[in-house]
């Protein structure tokens, strides 16, 4: 994590998870992305408008048209549309209540949050351009500085396609008729007592990673993590958890949006915007305050969802924005910034309960004299350990500063940067932490997820090479796993 300036911060997504582990880390090529998305629609889509947009915008990274090999066209003649059999197919019926002017309110909202974020994405994006000019080193060790240490995509990663994951949604639809357990493995291969996989609150409470068996897979938990494996009807472990510790003082929330992109590729189920008022928030809210981070996508009816539903239901109110752009390994955004179907960053709203005032400490115990904390700043931000190895104190802030862009590489389909490093400062010492529609875990975390166990599974985590030890966790033989697909390839086909 290198911080560029007050309002701009650069990641590397497997050095946050890295930080979650002793004896593990990342696989190499989950975070890499040679090369802008090369869609025609994209590349023709900024060529319209690239005669349109300010200096500063035309100077953005785009995709390099010598790679698509588009021809230059002045005129281009659309193609004749196909002939269509108006008897045969069917007419698509407008939505009751909706009309064309309503839709260009929505889209004139859409590009006023648009243009409004703008001036901060181009001053982020000339800030990694000068970090990367004034480096004195070679185009691949910045690539090494952007991204992962080893350059590889993962569709070409040969020790990614060895091992097959878990399929936790398959299994959860059978978790009736297999019964899967979980059962912790400690380093000489013996189990402890085995407990239900799902619907069970499970907990590492070392100091360090552990390795499971998770229904005949490896996984690994990290320190003092602890995850709920279940879909959205089954909380009331988390609901028993929170109400044993007061709450939790910050709460992520990462849902998976509804969009055609998800639905298209099949990436993930997604989840219908009304689903989310049935999580009982304020349940799982501390008593002294709560900092909530929600993930949003850029769709507009996303966010009137929010603002007009879902914040008035759950108590909350805004108090700042933050950004996640996206670029490539060589620094360039992964997309056109004025694309409107596929922008290039995601937004991440951090709110808190309507009864906080803006300077009102998260805990009494982290209370100053004056009520108030002393502003935070990079070194404070990017420092979590002190020359001694002690905690540092942590600030009690209830309103962190808006308009932060965090500039990171992405990995696989809707995977987020992790955010307990840059939410710390803002939260109690020791604060109570939880994640909910997690895919992955973080040390000293609650994280819950019908896919919590996804990124814990052995493709992507590999062990140290700890003197002549080649590995911590022992392997399970590919025999119990063809076993185990067998069996719920026989139960699917009844």
């Amino acid at each position: 994590m290198r911080w560029l300036s007050e309002s701009c911060v650069l990641l590397r997504c497997d050095e946050l998870i890295n930080n979650n582990y002793r004896l593990h880390q990342v696989t190499p090529g989950q975070f890499c992305v040679p090369k802008p998305y090369q869609a025609p629609e994209l590349v023709q889509a900024h060529t319209s408008v690239h005669t349109a947009v300010s200096v500063a915008s035309t100077n953005l990274p785009v995709a390099d048209h010598k790679r698509t090999h588009v021809p230059p066209c002045s005129s281009p003649v659309p193609p004749e549309p196909l002939p269509v059999d108006s008897s045969t197919r069917p007419l698509k019926r407008r939505r009751q209540g909706q009309s064309d002017s309503q839709a260009e309110i929505r889209q004139g909202e859409a590009q006023q949050r648009h243009d409004a974020c703008t001036p901060n994405l181009l001053s982020a994006y000339q800030l990694i351009q000068q970090f990367l000019q004034t480096a004195n080193t070679t185009k691949a060790a910045l690539q090494h500085t952007v991204t992962s240490s080893l350059q590889c995509h993962p569709a070409e990663d040969s020790s990614m396609q060895k091992t097959e994951t878990l399929d936790l949604l398959a299994l959860h639809e059978l978790k009736y008729n297999l019964h899967p357990k979980f059962s912790f493995v400690h380093d000489d291969g013996t189990r402890e007592a085995p407990v239900n996989l799902f619907d069970n609150l499970i907990c590492n409470d070392g100091d360090q990673e552990r390795g499971g068996d998770a229904f005949g897979h490896t996984v690994v938990i990290p320190a003092q993590a602890t995850f709920l494996l279940s879909d959205i009807k089954k909380l009331s472990p988390l609901l028993t958890a929170a109400e044993c510790q007061l709450g939790f003082y910050c709460i992520v929330l990462d849902p998976p949006w509804e969009n055609k992109s998800a639905k298209r590729g099949s990436k993930y189920p997604t989840l219908p915007s009304r689903n989310l008022k049935g999580i009982a928030l304020q349940k799982l809210m501390h008593a002294d305050g709560c900092l909530v981070a929600l993930w949003v996508t850029n769709r507009e009816r996303h966010h009137r969802f929010i603002r007009e539903e879902l914040l008035p239901h759950w108590g909350l109110k805004q108090v700042a924005t933050w950004f996640w752009l996206k670029v490539t390994d060589s620094g360039e955004l992964v997309s056109p910034l004025e694309v409107a179907h596929r922008r290039p960053y995601e937004v991440l709203m951090l709110l808190q309960p309507l009864g906080m005032s803006p300077h009102q400490p998260l805990s009494p115990a982290a209370s100053t004299a004056t009520n108030k904390a002393p502003p935070v700043t990079p070194a404070d931000l990017s420092r979590h350990t002190n020359s001694d190895g002690a905690q540092p104190a942590f600030h009690a802030i209830a309103q962190p500063p808006d308009g932060l862009v965090m500039v990171a590489v992405p990995g696989e389909h809707s995977r987020k940067p992790q955010l307990a490093q840059l939410l710390q400062p803002y939260l109690p010492e020791k604060a109570s932490c939880l994640e909910m529609f997690a895919r992955e875990l973080t040390a000293g975390w609650t994280s819950w997820g019908n896919q919590v166990l996804h990124f814990q599974q052995g493709m992507f985590l590999e062990p140290l090479q700890l003197g002549s030890q080649s590995s911590v966790l022992p392997m399970y033989s590919s025999v119990m796993r063809d076993a185990v697909g067998e069996r719920i390839s026989s139960l699917c086909s009844k």
